[in-house]
């Protein structure tokens, strides 16, 4: 039963953000506004929450959930309100860097040196991409 109400909770959590990020102009694919990346963000999460809420709800709710898993998925979304709080002021690189460090820890894994180099990869990636490959400007 719990892992149900945590799925159904993540798709909510989804949802919300999705219906946020439709507040942002998208602009056109030759020339993405700042709701571009969100909205696909967005898009991406809810086909992804609500394939995993089916998922769930086809298994029959097997298993009981745990409290972790409860703390997990509010860590989730707190850690996503903390990501578009802070990168209005740290930038791009920074933001990203904690909060893949941050969520990567949330997922357990037993490396270290998965969580330190993993966000600074991605995150030059990202940036190297979305600046010279795209020529799009980063908060």
């Amino acid at each position: 039963m719990m892992k149900g109400a945590v799925a159904f909770f993540l798709f909510a959590v989804c949802v919300i953000y999705l219906y946020a990020a439709n507040g942002f102009a998208v602009g056109t694919l030759s020339n993405p506004k700042a709701g571009f990346l969100p909205l696909i963000v967005g898009w991406l999460g809810v086909v992804f929450a609500g394939i995993n809420a089916i998922q769930v709800f086809r298994a029959g709710w097997k298993g009981a959930g745990t409290a972790i898993e409860i703390r997990r998925v509010s860590l989730f979304a707190v850690g996503l309100v903390a990501y578009a709080a802070l990168i209005g002021f740290a930038g791009f690189f920074i933001s990203t860097c904690l909060i893949l460090f941050f969520l990567l820890k949330l997922s357990n894994p037993k490396d270290w040196k998965v969580c330190l180099t993993t966000p600074v990869a991605v995150s030059v990636l990202l940036y190297v991409t979305f600046t010279y490959v795209l020529t799009l400007p980063l908060p």
